[in-house]
């Protein structure tokens, strides 16, 4: 099944109750149906944007995004 990642941007607070912005990916189907969803991986917009890239670029399998997200830590 070929599946498309998005970029997530959400607000979370620290522990100083400080909001800050984090990014994720969202993962979804020919459809347009949300297949999985991690929402606070990287501070940096352009690093979630070059993974986010990398993912479609080589067609990532949904069953191996959880190692390659443990893998980049």
């Amino acid at each position: 099944m070929k599946c498309c990642y998005l970029l997530k941007e959400s607000i979370i607070s620290d522990d100083d109750g400080k909001k800050r912005i984090v990014y994720g990916i969202t993962v979804t189907d020919a459809e347009g149906n949300d297949l999985k969803s991690y929402t606070d991986i990287f501070l940096s917009k352009e690093k979630a944007e070059r993974f986010v890239n990398l993912c479609n670029k080589n067609e990532l399998s949904l069953c191996h995004l959880s190692d390659v997200i443990e893998d980049m830590f």
